[in-house]
């Protein structure tokens, strides 16, 4: 999944968005070198030095997004081992594969390689947050599917260049969100596929022209009374009527462009960016309509700026 510029997808596991396959985020290399003769292996094997020292490891990542709890975790999984594991040993492999595979924040672990004479790689797939939830004092991250994954911050994250938008009322934390739990209902799961879309559809550099934001997708209606609730709010009081949100994919009756009767979504994010870049070059607005195929847009400090609070917050 990739987030390095306007209609490209992010790349998947940190790989390319082309070439690189995506089992490449993080590699995991037990106490490895190569030995390339099969009779070393015998030998090797032999002699009984087919045994990791899972306390001497190295991490190699690659990806559009870490997070350095992620990293600990992982190495705490090692660590905890034992300090020695057998190479050949399948059940013992499985089993720390399977540690490792329970973590909130591995998409999937691919299949262990045995490096003789006493090292092994285990390939492995991070997940990619596209938004935070705030739950109590802190942020955590979110998937597009709505897993939360470990790793806390009093602010939002950063990720991709930008801030990773945060899914819920501006006023609400939720104090029982933990990681791996898995946020289905329609405010956030509807505030996730926003956020989502957004990356795909958005430059980061847009994005980040935009600031912080909060993506509240709790109402059906706009504050005009017409279907689709979704609104982001930026930081300065400024607002993004978004209308309703993306299809979740594999829904039956999914409209590539969005929902029926919406501008697509193609057209609104491109309208978004075009803010964004306004923003950027000094245009300072206070409420943007992306709904419509030519957007309305309220400046700051115009005989509409004193309207926007009843009009804006009305939904």
């Amino acid at each position: 999944m990739s987030r390095p510029g306007a209609g490209t997808r992010r790349p998947t596991g940190g790989g390319s968005a082309t070439s690189i396959p995506p089992w490449l985020p993080v590699l995991v290399l037990l106490a490895g070198g190569f030995v390339a003769v099969r009779a070393l292996m015998r030998h090797a094997a032999q002699r009984g030095v087919g045994v990791v020292d899972a306390r001497r490891f190295k991490l190699h990542e690659r990806g559009s997004y870490s997070c350095p709890a992620w990293r600990d975790r992982v190495a705490r999984v090692l660590v905890r081992t034992g300090g020695v594991l057998a190479a050949d040993d399948r059940e013992a492999v499985q089993a720390f594969c399977d540690e490792l595979a329970s973590l909130s924040f591995i998409a999937e672990v691919g299949s262990p390689e045995v490096v003789w004479p006493d090292g092994l790689t285990v390939p492995l797939l991070y997940r990619e947050p596209v938004a935070c939830v705030r739950t109590g004092d802190f942020f955590l991250t979110v998937d597009g599917a709505g897993r939360a994954l470990l790793g806390k911050s009093t602010v939002p994250h950063d990720a991709y260049g930008a801030s990773l938008p945060v899914v819920g009322r501006p006023d609400y934390a939720l104090d029982f969100v933990r990681p791996g739990d898995l946020l289905t209902e329609p405010q956030y799961s509807d505030g996730f596929a926003v956020a989502s879309s957004m990356w795909d559809h958005m430059a980061p550099e847009d994005i980040a022209a935009l600031g912080r934001m909060v993506i509240d997708a709790s109402r059906e209606t706009a504050p005009d009374g017409l279907p689709g609730g979704v609104v982001i709010d930026l930081e300065d009081r400024r607002r993004i009527l978004f209308g309703r949100p993306p299809l979740v994919a594999g829904a039956p009756d999914q409209d590539p462009g969005g929902r029926a009767g919406e501008l697509p979504l193609t057209q609104k994010w491109q309208n978004i960016a075009a803010a964004a870049r306004a923003l950027s070059e000094g245009t300072d607005w206070v409420l943007f309509d992306a709904r419509w195929d030519v957007p309305e847009v309220i400046l700051r400090g115009s005989e509409f700026d004193l309207t926007l609070a009843s009009y804006a917050a009305g939904g």
